[in-house]
């Protein structure tokens, strides 16, 4: 069995990208939202207003989730890199391992 390098790569790219994706998107999340923090805080801001607790709970949820997607992206990259190689490496140990093969009192060489 013979195994590409490519589709393993290009796989370890687009988790690149989407890592760079996800990470701009937290940015966005969090400059859209800047103030929500400190609102609270301020007199004649956000007191008492229910909506603001369940907004930052909401937001919360939302950076855990892309920085879990974020993170997961960063580790697959490199592991997706490492089973090219290492498929690469199985196949060419197989490959010399079978170079002789006894059929009978005959061995074949390919």
């Amino acid at each position: 069995m013979q195994h590409s390098r490519k589709p393993w790569h290009d796989a370890a790219g687009v988790a690149g990208e989407l890592r760079t994706s996800t990470n701009q998107a937290l940015v966005k999340l969090s400059t859209a939202h800047d103030g929500i923090a400190g609102a609270q805080a301020t007199s004649g801001g956000t007191e008492g207003l229910d909506s603001f607790a369940v907004l930052r709970t909401v937001l919360t949820s939302w950076e855990k989730r892309l920085e879990a997607v974020r993170d997961e992206c960063e580790s697959l990259g490199p592991a997706l890199r490492r089973t090219a190689s290492d498929l690469k490496s199985t196949d060419a140990g197989v490959k010399s391992e079978l170079n002789f093969v006894r059929v009978g009192n005959e061995l074949k060489g390919w």
